[in-house]
Formats: C-alpha cells, sequence, structure tokens
C-alpha cells in the first residue's frame, strides 16, 4: 500500500474539481443570489457555518482528527517531543491536540461535547476574539485545520490578525487547506457560507502579502490504514450517514491524478473505506488500485515575517 498522498508535480494540485464533500444540501440559507450572500457579514457567515457544524452527521466525522497524515498524530508527536510552553488549537472541534498534547488549549465556537476519550474544546469562542483571553505573543505553535477554508479573503484577515497577535515571534502556524471547486460559488448560495477555493498560487499570494512566511507546503490526507478496525467501522457509518442525510456526494478533492485514474475527478469516500475493509479481510471484492486514503488536502507551515525596521 503506497503511503503517498498527492502528486510530486505541485501544478496538479492547482485543479478544481467540479464537485466535492460540501455539497451538503441542508446548509440552505436561501439565499437569492450572489449579491445577498455576498453582503453577508463576518457575524452572519459565521453563525451560518457554526449551524453546519452542529448537524449530527457533519459533526461525527471530526472525531478522526488522529489520522490525518500531517496535522494528526504525526503532529502530536512532534508537539509532545519539542514540549512548547503554548499551543493553541483554533477550530480544535472533539480537541485531540487539547487531549492528547501537552500544554495545548482548544478554542471552538461549536461546544462539541466528549467523545472517543476526547475533551471537547476548552475554551469556546470565536478565536478572533483571543486578545480578549491571551496575552499577546504568547504561542509557541497554533493549530489551524478548518478556520482557513472558511473565506471569503476579507473574513480571513481578522484571523491572520489574531494569530499575529497570539504568535511568538519565532512562533509556527501549522494547518491545511482544502484545495477549491468550481462550483464553490454557486454552492455557496443555499450553503451560506464560503469555502476558499485555495490553490498553491493563492496560498502563496495571500500569506505572504498579510505578514507570513510558508516554510513548508505538503500533502494531507486521512490514511485509512492507520484507522483501528472499530474506528473504521465508525468511519463508514458517519460518512453512510452523511450520504444520507445531506444527500452530497461522498467526495473529496481529488489532487492524486496518479493513483488511481477511475477516479480522476474526486475520491470516492465511502467506496475508499468499505475497500480497506476489504483488504483487512482478504477479501476478493479488494481493489488494490484504489487509495487508501479519503479527504486530501494541502497542509502549510507558517511563520511571522520580521517587521522592518
Amino acid at each position: 500500500m503506497t503511503k503517498k498522498y498527492l502528486p510530486d508535480n505541485l501544478d496538479e494540485w492547482d485543479i478544481c474539481e467540479p464537485n466535492g464533500e460540501y455539497d451538503m444540501r441542508d446548509d440552505i440559507f436561501d439565499y437569492k443570489n450572489q449579491k445577498e450572500f455576498d453582503a453577508l457579514g463576518y457575524d452572519q457567515r459565521r453563525n451560518n457555518i457554526m449551524n453546519h457544524f452542529f448537524q449530527e452527521g457533519v459533526t461525527k466525522v471530526r472525531s478522526f482528527t488522529e489520522y490525518r497524515t500531517h496535522t494528526g498524530r504525526t503532529l502530536a508527536k512532534r508537539l509532545n517531543d519539542e514540549q512548547p510552553e503554548l499551543i493553541i488549537d483554533a477550530g480544535c472541534g472533539f480537541n485531540y491536540f487539547g487531549t492528547n498534547v501537552k500544554n495545548c488549549i482548544g478554542i471552538d465556537f461549536v461546544d462539541y461535547k466528549p467523545t472517543h476519550d476526547l475533551r471537547g474544546p476548552d475554551i469556546i469562542m470565536d478565536v478572533t476574539k483571543a486578545n480578549t483571553v491571551f496575552a499577546p505573543n504568547c504561542a509557541d505553535y497554533i493549530i489551524c485545520v478548518g478556520p482557513f477554508n472558511f473565506g471569503p479573503e476579507s473574513h480571513l484577515l481578522p484571523l491572520l490578525e489574531s494569530f499575529k497577535y497570539l504568535l511568538k515571534p519565532t512562533g509556527r502556524i501549522v494547518g491545511h487547506l482544502r484545495p477549491g471547486q468550481i462550483d464553490d460559488p454557486i454552492k455557496s448560495l443555499y450553503r451560506g457560507y464560503y469555502h476558499m477555493p485555495w490553490t498553491l498560487d493563492l496560498a502563496g499570494e495571500l500569506f505572504t502579502e498579510n505578514g507570513f512566511n510558508i516554510e513548508w507546503i505538503g500533502e494531507e490526507a486521512t490514511d485509512l490504514t492507520w484507522l483501528p478496525d472499530t474506528r473504521l467501522q465508525e468511519h463508514l457509518a458517519a460518512w453512510e450517514q452523511v450520504n444520507v442525510s445531506v444527500s452530497g456526494p461522498p467526495s473529496s478533492a481529488a489532487i492524486d491524478k496518479n493513483l488511481n485514474t477511475k477516479t480522476l475527478e474526486r475520491h470516492d469516500i465511502i467506496a475508499n473505506i468499505k475497500n480497506e475493509i476489504h483488504r483487512r479481510h482478504q477479501d476478493p471484492l479488494y481493489d488494490s488500485n484504489r487509495p487508501n486514503y479519503i479527504r486530501s488536502r494541502i497542509a502549510i507551515e507558517l511563520t511571522l515575517k520580521k517587521k522592518k525596521n
């Protein structure tokens, strides 16, 4: 089983897919046109995102942080080895890092209840208000898996300003970016919030123009081979429920075009999970050409640019 998740050719990372896993029909806020949608203020977009994540089917799939290849268990081990003084997980979900990493505080504006030995957020708040709780330049690391994906760009700027406030001059942000989708502007009208259509070029422009250096950029996915049998079955049940309850296509951003030509435009989440179950059971239905991962992402690490004298 290959452990390669994204292609070597970085140009292929800028390809947007027509549809994806966020095509969820329960997120209907009834905006009639693009102008009305664009007029939404920051608070309304935030509330729409909260409503999205309060959906039970959506929430279930957020307890699998450990199995992400860059911002999962490997990051937890790295942080525990380094033992920084303070880590802030912005948009922590069920708070995998706060539960498993020393000196990590998880923040989320959704009050996720404890599950699978994960304790839920330590602080319920919008991280853009972090200056009301934390001292400036206090964090060695900020983990940002999720918040970077909600735009538009003007709505990301308060988040970046908050991170500038929180980070030590030597601090680092570790996060991931969901590759963009062509139909996002159309789907945003009924979702009521905006997913950033990330590409490598957009990441390079937005972060560097707003005070950050890109120290590393690479691959990210949920590696199905890492999940214990019980968790793999739970993951399958969660995604099957999402597929039923919100009628969204069971797909992920397809940025590995070399592994499986049969899924050029998207990974089939449910079929890939079932295929991993077949592998473990040595079932003849197992397809060795199908990817052993789901939900490909672009992982990124950022540091603050030095201020000019």
